[in-house]
């Protein structure tokens, strides 16, 4: 697979309703609601409106300093994101570090400190959630629980999570410097940057022979390490399955196809695949499965995306796996990134998928046959800890092995 153009299953982005603007007013929010239902009025002498507009801002804006490279970067980002404007959240333009990055995270390794950590918003600050065992961060003793304050004497006020995970990203055995809030205590700690895997596969035999495979992203690592973690299961003891797809925003599609094809039978169809014009492929089933016709479980949840989604229905339907917990995103399209010749990248809309048997639920979401509720952020911190441990207080991966148990 190429890495300058690659196919993707990009997580989502929440966009905030454009109503809530006009809520102060009966009458402005009553004009919106019918200004909604109007068909859209054309625009035409697009090449010339479009000059105009640049000459205008160009020599009259009021502020100095505006060049032809900012409008012409945000004329691009306008074409990524407003053209489709049911798809802007997928639809963009990445920097040149944001697409470095995208590589990276498709490679399966990035090279940094080994922090798992959430992003606050309001404070600007980052909330370490875990340490990853054998990283620099580990080492140097940090934990969960940690505020970041600053990297390398940078604060990240009003600024999002990726600026401050490419700021503490960077060359393999460079340092990066952390001002960190334990308690009431603020420190200072310099790690060293190194090669760091993503955690994107989890496998496990548990005691009653149920093979656990969880999966968080499909990088061009993830069959691989599906592959390992099954081969080294005594598979005579194997007696059922269970593939955990809860919390995964999806990654690359055709890892996202293959690791799916591992639980399938040699033939079977995976995903129906449509693109502009009508025209549909349809991936199959290369080679026998992993795990054979045994009693098989998918965990599922409002964060399952994309590629994740796919799989979900392609074991449903050709392996006819159970799906418990709660209905996942609904986001069946495919992207495409691109490198430009500047070192930008865009990334847009090229295809739409459907499950083997040609259901659309884009937008909908793939419904679990057994609907098990759990408190949002739960599964974050339960997945922290060893299986067994997580057992205790994971009710959906409890009601798939109720229904393993009861299907024996």
């Amino acid at each position: 697979m190429a890495l300058k153009k690659a196919w993707m299953l990009v997580p989502a982005v929440s966009l905030a309703a454009v109503a809530s603007a006009y809520a102060a007013g009966a009458g402005k929010t009553e004009l919106f609601s019918q200004w909604k239902g109007q068909p859209a009025e054309p625009f035409s002498n697009g090449e010339e409106t479009f000059q105009k507009i640049f000459r205008e801002l160009r020599e009259h804006y009021v502020d100095d300093g505006l060049t032809d490279d900012d409008l012409y970067k945000a004329a691009a980002q306008g074409l990524l994101e407003h053209a489709d404007p049911a798809r802007s959240a997928w639809n963009k333009l990445f920097t040149p570090t944001e697409y470095k990055e995208l590589l990276a995270d498709m490679q399966g390794e990035v090279v940094g400190v080994g922090l798992d950590f959430r992003f606050e918003d309001e404070s600007g600050m980052g909330v370490v959630n875990e340490a990853i065992p054998g990283t620099p961060a580990a080492a140097a003793g940090l934990r969960a629980g940690d505020r970041i304050l600053q990297v390398d004497g940078q604060a990240f006020g009003g600024r999002q999570l990726r600026d401050m995970v490419y700021a503490i990203r960077g060359k393999q055995g460079t340092d990066v410097s952390l001002t960190l809030l334990r308690d009431a205590t603020v420190f200072a700690q310099k790690l060293t940057r190194a090669p760091i895997a993503l955690q994107d596969v989890e496998t496990e035999l548990m005691a009653d022979g149920t093979a656990y495979v969880g999966i968080r992203s499909f990088t061009l690592k993830t069959a691989e390490k599906v592959r390992a973690g099954i081969a080294a299961m005594p598979h005579d003891a194997i007696k059922s399955l269970v593939v955990d797809l809860r919390d995964c925003p999806g990654g690359a599609f055709e890892p996202a196809v293959e690791v799916a094809g591992l639980f399938l039978p040699k033939g079977a169809p995976v995903v129906r695949v449509k693109k502009r014009g009508g025209a549909e492929d349809v991936d199959t089933v290369p080679a026998e499965p992993l795990i054979g016709d045994l009693p098989s479980m998918v965990l599922i949840n409002h964060e399952t995306f994309s590629g994740c989604e796919m799989m979900a229905a392609a074991l449903k339907q050709e392996r006819q796996a159970t799906l418990v917990g709660e209905t996942t995103f609904g986001k069946w399209t495919i992207q495409h990134a691109d490198e430009l010749p500047n070192h930008y990248a865009m990334k847009y809309t090229i295809a739409a998928m459907f499950p083997p048997d040609g259901q659309d639920f884009s937008g909908k979401g793939l419904p679990p046959d057994v609907h098990v509720s759990m408190e949002a952020g739960a599964l974050r911190k339960l997945s922290r800890q060893p299986l067994a441990e997580r057992m205790k207080n994971d009710p959906q991966l409890q009601a798939a092995r109720a229904v393993l148990g009861s299907s024996d």
